[in-house]
């Protein structure tokens, strides 16, 4: 039973593990071939909106119109008006009415013109913002989340003017966002990085001790070097045009989380298999063993001179053969036996019959003899000599 269960359990194992590790490297692959598609997707619609949103804001910051109309001292309330109706309520709604992801449009400025809605701000309305050095500086749109939303500002300065003016679109991420969002179903994160590294969105949904760190670039670097593979498989692409990049991360054992469900497979039909040895090494044992053991009964049965074999089998097989040979060698056995104990006796028997007839006449003689001797002691000749003539014959 044991020789059995070893030799179907090692193969059924081996099988089972190599099937089980097989399964998880093509999980794994599977999953890094539908991750790489879904950067790439990301990244083909981030480039898109960035392309996208650095035109229309590259159109309000290259506008001639515009750079004269923040680059000018105004005398007159008359001149502001003229700006205000001829180019900002111009080309401000041109911009919002294309892009349907454009929320605002306002021109901060140092000059004397007076603020108008959501329009025209003063410049020293954003001098405390972390981005506002950066903004007076740079002719390039770049982007900041706005805290505490969903929304982002793309933030550009307009050159070629004697004032400090800056542009601040608000846009919507509605669209961008929640596909990031919706990626997979649930553990796992997505961050985006814009060209300085410094992190524009991240969506986490982990829950893991590591959950801080994974979208400070830095400590992010530091974690994955010193984490096991095993442990976090994480994906990076920046092939779009602007340098962003998106970074998406999911805990390895969500991955082959399919595979473990086989682990109740396997070990299915290892349950299976042990059943089929177990039933099989009955069957062998009753069709192999047993007769075997109890041929060796009578075997040792012979030691004692008890020849009856009560060993049997219905097969036609090498046991069956082996039975039939030893029960003719039995017989045999006890007919040799029988003969040569016959043969024994009758021999004792005859010897016996010797000695008793060499007994007989000598105990007769003897007889007559003391008969003869007697007869002359008593002076009867006739009896003597007829005594003597018998013992003599």
């Amino acid at each position: 039973m044991l020789l059995c269960l070893m030799l179907s359990m090692i193969p059924t194992v081996i099988l089972g593990t190599f099937s089980m590790v097989k399964c998880r490297e093509l999980l794994y692959r599977q999953e890094e071939v539908f991750v790489n598609n879904t950067l790439e997707q990301t990244n083909q619609s981030l480039e898109y909106f960035l392309f996208l949103y650095s035109n229309a804001m590259n159109s309000l910051v290259w506008d001639k119109s515009i750079q004269n109309a923040v680059n000018k001292e105004y005398t007159s309330n008359y001149e502001r008006f003229l700006a205000k109706s001829e180019v900002f309520d111009v080309r401000i709604p041109m911009v919002s009415n294309i892009n349907a992801d454009v929320l605002q449009v306002t021109i901060y400025t140092d000059t004397n013109m007076y603020p108008y809605g959501n329009r025209i701000a003063a410049l020293e309305d954003i001098q405390n913002e972390s981005w506002y050095k950066q903004a007076i500086t740079t002719y390039s749109p770049f982007f900041v989340r706005k805290p505490g939303s969903d929304n982002f500002l793309m933030i550009c300065g307009i050159p070629n003017t004697s004032y400090k003016n800056v542009i601040v679109i608000t846009l919507t991420g509605e669209k961008i966002l929640n596909t990031c969002k919706t990626l997979f179903d649930t553990d796992y994160a997505v961050g985006i990085y814009d060209q300085k590294g410094q992190i524009f969105f991240k969506y986490v949904d982990l829950e893991t001790e590591y959950r801080q760190k994974l979208f400070f670039r830095p400590l992010l670097n530091e974690m994955l070097e010193k984490t096991d593979k095993a442990t976090f498989a994480c994906w990076d692409s920046s092939d779009n045009e602007f340098g962003w990049s998106t970074i998406i991360i999911r805990p390895y054992q969500k991955i082959i989380a399919k595979a473990n469900s086989l682990l109740g497979v396997v070990a299915g039909i290892i349950f299976l298999c042990i059943l089929q040895v177990f039933f099989l090494g009955n069957t062998f044992t009753s069709h192999i063993v047993t007769p075997l053991e109890k041929l060796t009964e009578n075997l040792d049965h012979i030691d004692v001179n008890n020849f009856e074999v009560t060993v049997k089998s219905t097969y036609n097989d090498e046991i069956a053969h082996l039975i039939a040979a030893f029960k003719v060698m039995a017989e045999r056995l006890q007919g040799t036996i029988n003969e040569l104990y016959v043969n024994r006796i009758m021999k004792q028997e005859y010897r016996f019959q010797m000695l008793q007839a060499q007994i007989n006449p000598h105990f007769l003689y003897n007889c007559l003899s003391m008969i003869n001797g007697k007869a002359i002691r008593a002076e009867q000749p006739e009896i003597a000599r007829t005594a003597l003539l018998l013992s003599t014959f």
